[in-house]
């Protein structure tokens, strides 16, 4: 029976209320389908009642057409997904069918009992603001017409205390059914709200997940992500992929000598060095924890961008930040070692990490303030 009820209605129609994107318009074109298609098979249905069981021809042809009026609609709105025509079309085939419908039955048994749908479908179909209008337009012909056949309706019965109960009918279904509206659409609002709420707060956590809180700069924990993600881009590439790390030289000193607020300052200029010299938007900087940084980059000339480099150790030397007395080099040095290769030369993605690293603790080990370059394998 489910999968029956999907299939008549759209699958498509159920997949749009679990989507978050327009939570409002998804519920309004699901409710609008299901109650153009119910109301379809009950026109069938009375069509079929009125024809064969109590034999009013006039109903019966006015069922047919509400029917066929309503199997167009529900056709369109299946193949367009057009809420707003749609609405307007059914609601403005209802305000003119239940009006022929009332002149038609004359309220016999209680057949006046569906004009009372009407505020909660126009109100559905529209949103209150616009089904309001149409059920001022409805309510003055439906009562125009009770008003005229006072002493006629109802075998003679109908008077003047029967229109005032159906105005006030209609004027509580209709205050019901604009509550309900504005109810429902301030919760959509709240809902919203919340929604672009959670998004910024997931934003904000997916952005610390990943970037360092004292320098800016990607974390650790990114790097690894990157890494992986540019070897993948890389595979069977001509291109070089250049890693680097870069050690500040006898930081411990500095901050033993300066504190560590100054040790904090000395790292956030440093970084800011860094990533002001690799320009390109898609070169890569990450702090990796202490006093150590790193950096990913990809050219088709690893010789030029090693040497280029390299020359981050003079960059970071102009800044003059005073060293610990301690030390022979009177301001803040970095050590740097870098490494090229294809992704296809590595024997393991660690490899990238190790000759880089190498690289650094030997030009610590000849004297600190320098870069030493691992050579990339020729091209075969």
């Amino acid at each position: 029976m489910k999968d029956w009820v999907r299939k008549l209605l759209g699958k498509d129609l159920f997949d749009a209320v679990s989507s978050l994107e327009n939570p409002r318009h998804a519920f309004r074109t699901l409710l609008l389908t299901m109650v153009i298609a119910v109301l379809d098979l009950v026109m069938l249905g009375f069509a079929l009642l009125h024809y064969f069981y109590t034999q009013d021809m006039p109903l019966a042809i006015a069922s047919i057409v509400a029917a066929l009026v309503l199997s167009v609609a529900f056709l369109y709105l299946r193949t367009t997904q057009n809420i707003s025509n749609t609405g307007h079309f059914t609601s403005a085939a209802i305000v003119i069918f239940l009006p022929i419908y009332a002149h038609l039955n004359q309220n016999d048994q209680f057949g006046l009992f569906w004009l009372f749908v009407v505020p909660f479908l126009a109100v559905a179909f529209n949103g209150y603001k616009i089904g309001l209008a149409y059920i001022l337009v409805y309510s003055v012909v439906i009562m125009s017409e009770a008003h005229l056949n006072i002493g006629v309706w109802e075998a003679g019965n109908w008077t003047h205390l029967s229109t005032l109960r159906l105005l006030v009918g209609l004027l509580v279904f209709t205050a019901l059914a604009t509550v309900l509206d504005v109810a429902n659409e301030h919760l959509n609002r709240r809902i919203e709200n919340q929604r672009r709420k959670e998004d910024v707060y997931l934003s904000k956590l997916k952005k610390l997940s990943t970037i360092d809180g004292l320098t800016s700069l990607y974390n650790r924990r990114h790097f690894n992500d990157v890494l992986n993600q540019k070897i993948k881009e890389l595979k069977d590439s001509d291109l070089y992929l250049t890693f680097f790390i870069l050690d500040i030289d006898h930081f411990k000193h500095y901050n033993d000598h300066y504190g560590h607020q100054k040790g904090d300052q000395a790292l956030q200029s440093v970084a800011a060095v860094v990533r002001q010299f690799m320009k390109r938007h898609h070169d890569l900087v990450f702090r990796m924890g202490g006093e150590e940084f790193a950096g990913i980059l990809v050219s088709d000339t690893p010789n030029e961008t090693s040497e280029w480099l390299a020359q981050l150790t003079h960059e970071v030397e102009r800044l003059k930040i005073p060293h610990s007395p301690v030390v022979k080099e009177p301001f803040l040095t970095i050590s740097i070692g870098i490494f090229s290769a294809q992704v296809n030369d590595l024997s393991c993605i660690n490899t990238i990490y190790k000759t880089a690293d190498k690289a650094l603790y030997q030009a610590k080990f000849q004297g600190r303030n320098q870069a030493v370059i691992v050579k990339p394998l020729p091209r075969s």
